[in-house]
């Protein structure tokens, strides 16, 4: 308990533990809504994903002016996010951040030598 209290090497495990879950929830909540602001865009709205030949996105809420611009921003930003390049690299690291705070957590709940792989990970907190 004293390693937790007093700045330990455990006290920094643990604020390593508690940043990379919330970096995690972090990189998968910009994936979660890009998801979810495409497909209302496209659904439930009535918005299509691309611009049409005009350059203008159709659809009922993009046509009011008060919610257009509002509309074309947010969806750039997911139509970015959603392009193949980007989102693979988010879910590489997203993929990367869980098995980090899974390893932190091992190391709290288990020990530092309970496999080759958090002994390693124990290592870079000495």
């Amino acid at each position: 308990e004293d390693e937790f209290r007093t700045g330990g090497v455990m006290g920094r495990v643990l604020e390593a533990h508690q940043l990379a879950a919330n970096v995690t929830i972090a990189v998968f909540g910009i994936i979660a809504a890009a998801y979810l602001v495409t497909w209302m865009l496209q659904s439930a709205w009535g918005v299509p994903a691309r611009p049409d030949e005009s350059g203008r996105s159709g659809g009922r809420i993009a046509a009011s002016p008060a919610w257009g611009t509002a509309v074309r921003f947010v969806g750039g930003i997911a139509r970015f996010i959603m392009r193949p390049p980007v989102i693979v690299v988010g879910a590489l690291l997203g993929l990367f951040l869980v098995t980090m705070t899974g390893g932190l957590g091992g190391i709290l709940a288990y020990g530092p030598d309970v496999d080759p792989a958090t002994r390693l990970l124990f290592s870079f907190f000495r």
